[in-house]
C-alpha cells in the first residue's frame, strides 16, 4: 500500500463518526424550516379567509345593490308611464283649450253682438217710451186737475166747478163743455184730485192762466201730465227751489231764481 493512500485511510468506525454530525444538522435544519413553513401557511390561509369575508360583503353588496337597481328601474318604468299617461293627457287639455279659446271667441264675437243689439233695442224702446208718452200728454191736452178740494159724501163736482169759476171770475162752463170730470185714485193720506177734461182747449187754457187767484185757498190748478212728465217737471223744479239753474245767451250766463 503506498504512503500516501495509508494516510488517507481510516476504519469503518471513524468515517460513522464523522458523518454522524452531519446528519444531525441536516435534521437541524428540517426541524428549523418547518415552523416557517407553518407560519407562511398560516399568513396565507388568514389572506386567503379575510378575502373570501371581503368577497362575501362585496357579492353581498353587489346583491343589495342590484336588488335596488332593480327597483329604480321599476320606478323609473313606472316613471315613465306615468309621464306617457301625462303627456297624453296635456295633449287632450291643449285640444279641449283650443277648442274652449275658439268657443270663448264665438262667444265673445256674439255677446258683442247682442250688446249691440240690445243697444240698439235699448235706444228703439227709448223712442217709443217718448213717442208713446208724448201722444198719452197730447191726449190729456184739454184736461185740468184740481188739488185740495175737500171730498163730501154725495159730492156734485160740477157745482164745484161752477164755484171755482165765480173766484177765478171766469164764465161758468156749461155741462155741454165739460166732456168729464171725476176725482182720481185717492192715494194714502191725501185728497184725491179731481179732473176735468173740456171739450175745448182754449178753455182748459184758461183755466190753467187763473190758477194762482185759489193758492191763498191752498186750492192748486194743475196740467194733466203723464207720469214721466211729472218727473221730470219735478226734477226740474228742485234744480229751480235750488237756485241752480243757469242759461247761456252771447256767452254769458243768467242764473234763474225760484219765486219765494
Amino acid at each position: 500500500m503506498a504512503s500516501t493512500a495509508v494516510r488517507g485511510w481510516k476504519c469503518k468506525r471513524c468515517t460513522n463518526e464523522e458523518l454522524e454530525p452531519s446528519s444531525e444538522s441536516e435534521e437541524t435544519d428540517e426541524e428549523n424550516a418547518k415552523p416557517a413553513k407553518d407560519s407562511g401557511a398560516c399568513d396565507l390561509s388568514k389572506q386567503i379567509s379575510e378575502m373570501s369575508k371581503t368577497l362575501a360583503t362585496a357579492l353581498s353588496r353587489l346583491e343589495s345593490l342590484e336588488t335596488k337597481v332593480d327597483r329604480q328601474c321599476t320606478t323609473t318604468e313606472a316613471i315613465e308611464k306615468s309621464m306617457e299617461l301625462l303627456a297624453s293627457k296635456y295633449d287632450e287639455l291643449l285640444v279641449k283649450n283650443a277648442e274652449h279659446e275658439k268657443q270663448i271667441d264665438y262667444l265673445n264675437k256674439d255677446s258683442a253682438e247682442l250688446s249691440r243689439k240690445c243697444a240698439e233695442k235699448d235706444a228703439e224702446i227709448t223712442e217709443l217710451k217718448a213717442t208713446v208718452d208724448n201722444v198719452e200728454q197730447y191726449s190729456r191736452r184739454k184736461n185740468v186737475e184740481i188739488h185740495g178740494v175737500a171730498q163730501l159724501p154725495e159730492e156734485d163736482l160740477y157745482q164745484i166747478l161752477v164755484d171755482f169759476s165765480r173766484k177765478l171770475e171766469i164764465k161758468a162752463p156749461k155741462k155741454q163743455s165739460v166732456e168729464a170730470i171725476h176725482r182720481l185714485k185717492a192715494k194714502q193720506d191725501k185728497i184725491p184730485a179731481i179732473i176735468v177734461r173740456f171739450r175745448d182747449r182754449d178753455e182748459r187754457d184758461l183755466w190753467l192762466s187763473k190758477k194762482k187767484a185759489l193758492r191763498n185757498e191752498k186750492i192748486f190748478i194743475n196740467e194733466n201730465l203723464t207720469t214721466a212728465q211729472k218727473q221730470l217737471f219735478w226734477q226740474c223744479r228742485q234744480v229751480w227751489q235750488a237756485k241752480k239753474l243757469q242759461v247761456r245767451v252771447d256767452d254769458q250766463r243768467h242764473n234763474f231764481r225760484a219765486e219765494n
